[in-house]
C-alpha cells in the first residue's frame, strides 16, 4: 500500500522539533537517522495505520542485525517521540508503540581512576615536550581543558565552546548552553576555576603586539580552547 503522506508527517515532526521543542541539531540528525532506518523496512503501510506488530518486528531486526542495545533504545526513543506527536497533532487514535517492550540496558561498573592517576592525567599537559612550533601558552591551555573537563562534568562540545567570560571565578561555576540551547551553571572546582584564567593570561601575554605597543588580542575575548591543533 502506497503511503503519500508518510514525508509530510514526518516533515511536520521534524519543524516541531526544531521550531517549538528547540531540540539540539544532533538530537535532530538522530532522530531523522531512526524515523529513515525505520522507514526503510519493506512492505510498511501509512504511518497511522502501523501497528504494534511492525514494531515488534522491526525490534526483532535490530536485534538480529546486532545493534546495540542503547542504539536500539535511542531509535525507538525517536519513534515513540514521533508518534506521541501524531497522536497530539494528527489525531492518531491509537499509539501502537505503548504495546511494544524494549531490552533494558545492561548494567556495566565504571572504570575509575585512582588518585595517582587523576594527578598524572592533569598535569600531564604541563609535563609533556611540545614541539618548537607550539605556542608558549599551549600547555596553560591544555591543563584548563583537563581541569574543567574532569571538573564540571560538562559535555565535549560544552567544554570546546566556553569562553573566557563563560567562567565565573567568584561563584567557581561556568555558565554553557546545554541540550536544548539552554543556559545552565556548572559548579568546578577552584582549582579549575583557575585554569582558564591562567591560560588566558599566558596567552594575552605571548599576544603580538600592535605599533601602538597593546595586545592585538585585548579588544575580544578568545575562545578558551579548541581541541583541534
Amino acid at each position: 500500500m502506497k503511503r503519500p503522506d508518510r514525508d509530510r508527517l514526518a516533515d511536520d515532526f521534524f519543524r516541531f522539533l526544531e521550531v517549538e521543542r528547540n531540540a539540539s541539531p544532533r538530537t535532530i540528525t538522530n532522530y531523522r537517522h531512526a524515523v529513515a532506518q525505520f522507514r526503510a523496512t519493506p512492505n510498511l503501510p501509512a504511518w497511522k495505520e502501523l501497528t504494534a506488530d511492525h514494531f515488534r518486528r522491526y525490534l526483532f531486526d535490530c536485534g538480529k542485525r546486532a545493534m546495540a542495545r542503547p542504539t536500539i533504545r535511542l531509535h525507538f526513543a525517536a519513534l515513540r517521540t514521533f508518534f506521541r506527536f501524531l497522536t497530539e497533532r494528527h489525531g492518531l487514535n491509537v499509539n501502537p508503540l505503548k504495546e511494544v517492550l524494549l531490552p533494558k540496558l545492561e548494567k556495566k561498573l565504571p572504570f575509575v581512576l585512582n588518585g595517582k592517576q587523576i594527578d598524572e592525567l592533569l598535569g600531564a599537559p604541563l609535563r609533556v615536550e611540545k614541539s618548537n612550533k607550539a605556542p608558549v601558552w599551549m600547555p596553560a591551555r591544555d591543563a584548563a581543558i583537563l581541569e574543567l573537563f574532569y571538573s564540571s562534568g560538562l559535555r565535549l562540545a560544552e567544554l570546546v565552546a566556553l569562553d573566557v567570560a563563560s567562567v565565573d571565578v567568584y561563584a567557581e561555576n561556568v555558565r554553557v548552553l546545554g541540550k536544548g540551547r539552554v543556559s545552565a551553571a556548572h559548579a568546578v572546582a577552584s582549582s579549575a576555576v583557575r585554569s582558564p584564567g591562567a591560560a588566558h593570561r599566558t596567552r594575552s601575554r605571548c599576544a603580538p603586539r600592535s605599533t601602538s605597543g597593546t595586545s592585538t588580542q585585548t579588544g575580544r575575548v578568545p575562545r578558551i580552547p579548541s581541541v583541534n591543533r
